[in-house]
């Protein structure tokens, strides 16, 4: 049991690049549906939040259920979270292109 816990089940770079392009692809979706803030969202976008978790967790660590592979997978969308968030704070084309920047 403890052993399962720790293997790596695919390879680490698979799982941050999967997890990259997961991360990708729903920003990019949500920027097409106009959803450009919390304020933006009703109820029913939360429910579609949560079930798209769902449906992507495969998508982001594979078949990869060790405990390695979920942090892996956590700390790769924490990370991409931030450099998007740093890079949107310091680059005005970032932040004309990301999904929190106010309609005109």
């Amino acid at each position: 049991m403890w052993h399962n816990m720790f293997v790596e089940q695919i390879p680490l770079a698979e799982k941050v690049i999967r997890t990259v392009v997961v991360y990708a692809l729903l920003m990019v979706l949500f920027r097409l549906t106009g959803k450009r803030g919390l304020a933006a969202m009703n109820t029913f976008d939360f429910i579609v939040i949560f079930l798209l978790s769902n449906v992507v967790q495969n998508a982001v660590i594979g078949s990869d259920n060790s405990l390695l592979g979920g942090t892996v997978g956590a700390l790769t969308l924490v990370a991409v979270n931030l450099g998007v968030n740093r890079l949107t704070a310091i680059s005005p084309m970032a932040e004309r292109l990301s999904s929190r920047a106010v309609p005109r």
